[in-house]
């Protein structure tokens, strides 16, 4: 964010800022086979789990 660089898919990839990566026409696919695992999850465990392990992210950008 400081620096201005703009990163592309592979590059996000290769830096480690993304976990994987999807062409425009595979998005919608790829993103409803990440989600269907955790459908019917209970909402509040998963974010507490999301607020457990990104403590610290969260508690930087407040």
């Amino acid at each position: 964010m400081t620096t201005g660089h703009r990163f592309n898919g592979p590059d996000a990839l290769a830096a480690g800022l993304v976990d994987a990566t999807a062409t425009e026409t595979e998005v919608l696919a790829t993103a409803v086979a990440r989600l269907t695992p955790i459908l019917g999850k209970n909402p509040g465990t998963l974010a507490a789990i999301k607020n457990t392990m990104y403590s610290a992210a969260t508690s930087a950008l407040r």
